[in-house]
């Protein structure tokens, strides 16, 4: 089951808290496997990616 931000480590956890809300909302949607602060990385990044 995939984690929830509440759910992340802490430096992962701190990662996202920095991240801007609309990044962090569509993270929350999309519910994609983060299990360390890499996963959550790439996630924002593809995000960032498909924007483009």
């Amino acid at each position: 089951m995939n984690k929830t931000p509440k759910e992340y480590d802490a430096e992962t956890k701190a990662y996202f808290e920095t991240l801007p809300k609309m990044i962090q909302e569509n993270i929350i949607m999309s519910a994609p496997d983060v299990n360390c602060k890499e996963d959550l990385e790439r996630c924002v990044q593809n995000l960032l990616d498909n924007q483009k």
